[in-house]
């Protein structure tokens, strides 16, 4: 008796501290969650389907990576490859371009169970830079990589290659012509362009990402972004910057951001966001209360994407739109605008 008495308050307390949520008896989480976001701002309703579209089939591909491998991280890269791949998305193909109009991606990982992370920025004619993201993690002692080095150091460890025909779209080009037009600068030769007054004062969203969590409470972050129109080459936002645009500890949270890259930077709202779950938010409180705090402190639009070590979701944006999407319990929920949550069958 004295030994089942214990063994109801200690499933008291579990159920306190859980808050009703089920674990198995050895703490595995009993819900997976794939959940994945296609970018932040100012979406046209011309483009909502092809995002859905993708999204879907990115927690698609990242659910079935993850339930038959069981690998988080795994799990997360698959997703992002597929957005990669699509050019619907702000990543490997479809990148915006930068004012000379090349394009410039960055990229980056991080696994939650022993914090192992890898990024790279501003590489070229790589078809998934998230790929080389983990290269960095699993193949060197480095945690971000930049430029020719970092494009160079995917190639050598096998990076599929992609030349600007596959990864500039119609689409991109024409985002760049209307912000030259706009700030009329369509005649500047290129070197004239580098003493362009503005040169420098870029902003803007766009970057997919995904963060994902396995049935024993395993996490997982990845971000991948071509950047924003007409930004200066050699610009690195917060997408490949541990903490800033990406973050995953087993312990708290996996984050996966999109915006305005430099006030996530300043407000280090990833590792924010993982600081609120360590001191007792769930996950959609330490959203809002992170992407609060950066805009109150230094401005700036843009959205989360988070699980915590819970497996609870936080999804939550300041601008007018955020793409997103997740699959759990055997179904998948998307929406952009918001008030939305479409669902159908994972």
């Amino acid at each position: 008796m004295k030994y089942q008495t214990l063994i109801v308050i200690h499933i008291l307390v579990l159920f306190k501290r859980t808050e009703g949520k089920v674990y198995d008896i050895y703490g595995g989480y009993t819900e997976p969650v794939v959940l994945v976001h296609g970018g932040a701002g100012s979406i046209p309703q011309s483009q909502e389907c092809e995002k859905h579209t993708g999204m879907k089939a990115a927690v698609r591909e990242g659910w079935s990576t993850l339930t038959s491998t069981w690998n988080v991280l795994e799990a997360a890269i698959s997703a992002v490859k597929v957005m990669e791949d699509d050019a619907a998305f702000n990543a490997g193909r479809g990148s915006k371009l930068t004012i000379l109009g090349t394009v410039e991606m960055d990229a980056a990982v991080m696994s939650g169970s022993a914090m192992n992370a890898g990024g790279v920025a501003c590489v070229t004619g790589l078809k998934h830079p998230i790929e080389a993201a983990r290269t960095v993690m699993t193949n060197s002692s480095h945690v971000l990589l930049v430029g020719e080095g970092a494009t160079k150091f995917a190639i050598k460890r096998g990076a599929e290659t992609a030349d600007d025909d596959w990864l500039i779209t119609e689409r991109s080009r024409e985002l760049l012509e209307e912000y030259l037009r706009t700030h009329n600068i369509s005649h500047l030769e290129r070197e004239e362009l580098w003493s362009w007054e503005c040169l420098g004062q870029q902003s803007g969203p766009g970057t997919v990402g995904a963060v994902v969590i396995d049935n024993m409470g395993n996490l997982a972050a990845a971000t991948s972004t071509g950047g924003i129109t007409g930004k200066l080459p050699g610009r690195v936002g917060d997408s490949p910057s541990v903490g800033h645009g990406v973050f995953a500890d087993n312990k708290s949270a996996a984050v996966s951001c999109t915006g305005t890259g430099e006030t996530f930077m300043k407000a280090g709202v990833a590792r924010r966001i993982a600081y609120n779950v360590e001191a007792g938010l769930v996950a959609q409180e330490a959203a809002e209360e992170a992407l609060d705090y950066m805009k109150t402190r230094v401005g700036g639009d843009g959205g989360v994407i988070v699980i915590d070590k819970y497996g609870e979701i936080g999804i939550h944006w300041n601008s007018e739109q955020m793409a997103w999407a997740y699959g759990k319990g055997g179904l998948l929920h998307y929406g952009i605008n918001r008030g939305e949550d479409f669902v159908e069958r994972l």
